[in-house]
């Protein structure tokens, strides 16, 4: 079953050098998809692969894309693949204990002693960013390198083919229309890492200069979803009680900047926008928007990072401040932005979610001509019950935000501003 599934996977996402198919016992079986450059789309386009190469046994529909991150390797997939069809169930594994060996795993923090023991001395910041070959890692990229107040960007990148890391980052940055000048490329320092070797994979010399000098750390490229982020967040908590200065940024629907209209085309949104292109009709969400533009929330990220004055604290106790960074002006999808798309020139009817998925089930099967079909199992769960009311949506307060970050108040209206139709004319061009 491991072979097998080595093989098929391997065939499938060739690109992300997972897996060695000529090794029959698959080697790297046991190496983790996400550590390896597997993404949520994928994670979505894998699920529907197993569903439809594989006897399951009935539970077929079980195989969602939570279940790629719940068992994030070869080996795990094709033991979930068995068990499925005998009829098994797998060991059930407490989440609690799981969660909790995690956290005390990675939190033996040693050397803060206050708030200001890692303060730097000095104005100015020796910063780790993770994350800057993505869309927004990129971003925080651009904006911090030309602040006065970072001295030093180190940006650990995974390695790919023999390119080399410095390079990719340039052309990360040039997807998104991004670039660096002179003094502020000097800053940057971009370095091949691994983050399944011990000191991640760097030289024992950089390593150690890192650990001395650096007083900011971002990471901007968690992966996985609700459990991966509670650990992240548990650990972020333990620092903070062991003095270390520590934030939460929650941040809520990223769209494409205001300036150019550059926004990733593979994501949930820009491909539900786009399907009506293909079939000519676009569901009738009822859901309030609070979409922020990129280059306003990476304005944002710096504020609340670089910020000095800060011990970074809840008032009432030694925890992290938890900051929700979201446009505190809001739209209706239906209500505003179906009709801000008509005004845009697109051509479409609006039809209920279920509807929707329904057509879009029975459209083109070619991606390209159909963009939305890559996420359908995504969409099937989330728009094909019955959600033709109102629901109510959790409001994220941002009075916090905006008291530390007064760029979060300026951010623009999405509809009312024209940036959708910066977007639609992005993607029309591609």
């Amino acid at each position: 079953m491991v072979s097998t599934m080595c093989c098929i996977v391997s065939e499938r996402f060739p690109k992300y050098h997972i897996f060695n198919s000529s090794h029959a016992d698959c080697a790297v079986a046991t190496r983790i998809f996400f550590a390896s450059g597997l993404d949520s789309l994928n994670a979505i386009q894998l699920s529907v692969f197993i569903r439809k190469n594989f006897n399951l046994g009935g539970n077929g529909p079980s195989i969602g894309q939570n279940v790629i991150y719940d068992h994030g390797s070869v080996n795990r997939l094709a033991e979930l693949v068995y068990h499925s069809r005998v009829g098994a169930s797998l060991e059930a594994v407490d989440d609690t204990s799981t969660i909790s060996a995690w956290v005390e795993k990675y939190s033996q923090f040693t050397n803060l002693t206050s708030p200001a023991a890692n303060m730097p001395k000095s104005s100015s910041h020796r910063i780790i960013l993770a994350g800057v070959t993505e869309f927004l890692g990129a971003h925080i990229l651009a904006e911090l390198a030309q602040s006065s107040h970072v001295e030093i960007g180190y940006c650990p990148v995974r390695k790919l083919d023999d390119v080399d890391a410095m390079s990719r980052v340039i052309q990360s940055l040039r997807q998104r229309k991004l670039s660096l000048d002179q003094d502020s490329s000097a800053k940057v320092i971009a370095l091949y890492s691994d983050i399944g070797k011990n000191n991640f994979g760097l030289e024992t010399a950089i390593f150690g200069i890192m650990k001395k000098t650096v007083s900011l750390i971002i990471h901007a490229a968690w992966t996985g979803y609700a459990r991966s982020k509670l650990i992240s967040e548990l650990i972020i908590g333990k620092a903070a009680q062991m003095g270390a200065r520590s934030s939460i940024l929650c941040i809520g629907q990223i769209v494409g900047d205001s300036v150019h209209g550059i926004w990733t085309n593979t994501e949930a949104m820009p491909l539900t926008i786009q399907s009506a292109r293909a079939i000519d009709v676009l569901p009738q969400l009822y859901e309030t928007c609070a979409w922020i533009p990129v280059d306003y929330l990476t304005e944002t990220i710096a504020e609340l990072s670089l910020t000095t004055n800060q011990m970074h604290f809840a008032d009432d106790s030694k925890l992290p401040l938890v900051y929700n960074i979201v446009n505190p002006t809001e739209f209706h999808w239906t209500r505003d932005m179906l009709p801000a798309m008509k005004e845009a020139g697109v051509g479409f009817t609006p039809i209920p979610p279920s509807e929707w998925v329904k057509r879009l089930e029975k459209g083109d099967t070619d991606p390209s001509k159909n963009p939305a079909i890559k996420l359908l199992s995504f969409f099937q769960y989330r728009y094909g019950g019955n959600t033709t009311h109102e629901y109510r949506q959790p409001r994220f307060e941002t009075t916090q935000t905006q008291r530390d970050s007064p760029s979060l108040g300026k951010i623009p209206n999405i509809i009312s501003t024209g940036l959708m139709n910066k977007f639609i004319a992005v993607w029309e061009e591609k």
